[in-house]
């Protein structure tokens, strides 16, 4: 058993070296890299039915991380342990295809718009990447963990972004872009001309807005 150990180190040892001289080698002074971009057959252009109105961003320091433990041949290479940090920016928006209410109540213009959804996929700033692991073998076992912690990441991030704490945290944001937009927009109409000049209170569909006819009864 101690031959087999001794031999799966010079292994790992020697695998060791071979990444480390690949590694440099793929940041050869003399090597080039080439950028393309894609051409018009290769790019597809798709339609936003009805139209979308973006009402918030939030930006946010996003961090990643597991524990995972690894054995070989019974072998214990010990837990790595990685991390990964990196700028989010989340995107909010509204459909204007969807269902609003629009109500004039108490002198008051009463607006209970569609509850915000965020665009998805989240849009991170990979050139600010932080990556970190650590561990008894992280310098062989670190690499792979990160790869597949990053793959982790876009799932993670809408699920983050749907999450009612950054709904909330952005609500007050986007409840005053839709104040503007109703006010330049909506109440152009004519329809709405005999209240333009009436205060306007937004509500979200996602609010308890059955509170609404206790503040401003019909």
């Amino acid at each position: 058993m101690k031959i087999l150990k001794t031999v799966l180190l010079l292994v790992i040892m020697t695998s060791f070296g071979l990444n480390i001289y690949l590694y440099r080698s793929s940041f050869d002074a003399n090597s080039t890299f080439q950028r393309q971009s894609p051409t018009i057959d290769q790019m597809i252009v798709m339609r936003t039915s009805g139209g979308l109105l973006q009402v918030s961003t939030i930006s946010s320091p996003e961090q990643f991380g597991s524990t995972n433990p690894h054995n070989i041949l019974g072998f214990d290479l010990g837990p790595t342990t990685t991390q990964i940090r990196i700028p989010a920016i989340i995107n909010y928006q509204i459909r204007l295809s969807s269902e609003w209410r629009v109500e004039a109540r108490e002198n008051t213009l009463v607006v209970v718009a569609p509850a915000v959804q965020p665009s998805l996929p989240v849009a991170v700033d990979m050139s600010k990447i932080e990556k970190f692991s650590a561990g008894r073998w992280s310098f062989l076992t670190g690499g792979a963990e990160l790869d597949k912690l990053e793959k982790t990441i876009t799932n993670e991030l809408a699920s983050r972004a749907k999450r009612s704490s950054y709904i909330n945290f952005q609500r007050e944001a986007a409840r005053r872009t839709v104040h503007e937009f109703v006010k330049k927009w909506l109440i152009t109409q004519d329809k709405w001309k005999h209240v333009r000049h009436y205060p306007i209170t937004v509500f979200f569909a996602d609010e308890p807005i059955e509170s609404i006819d206790k503040i401003y009864p019909q």
